[in-house]
């Protein structure tokens, strides 16, 4: 099991994006990271938080960027069914070594 401090992670200066809610914003960035092909990085955070999409964000994508639906709906659509849950992604080596392991 692994442990991280955010408010640690603040003070140093690590580049950290929040996404509170399902959002535009949020459904904006999912599309823009999930069109990128390139090994660059689509975004320059180290650490990115907000809530799990569907798993169907695949298909959801590929209506919106083909005009099948408003991104207002793409929220909709990417919003988890299950229990509401909160993922963070580690993009970085100065990211991960905030990760503390935790014995059991």
């Amino acid at each position: 099991m692994l442990e991280f401090h955010e408010d640690e992670a603040f003070k140093t200066g690590l580049n950290i994006k929040t996404f509170s809610e399902y959002s535009v914003e949020l459904a904006e960035f999912i599309v823009m990271n999930r069109k990128n092909n390139s090994d660059i990085p689509a975004h320059p955070y180290d650490i990115v938080i907000g809530p799990i999409a569907d798993d169907t964000v695949g298909v959801q994508i590929r209506r919106y960027t083909m005009g099948y639906m408003s991104a207002s709906a793409l929220v909709e659509e990417l919003k988890f069914k299950g229990d509401h849950a909160i993922q963070y992604f580690f993009g970085t080596t100065r990211a991960i070594n905030f990760l503390k392991r935790i014995e059991l």
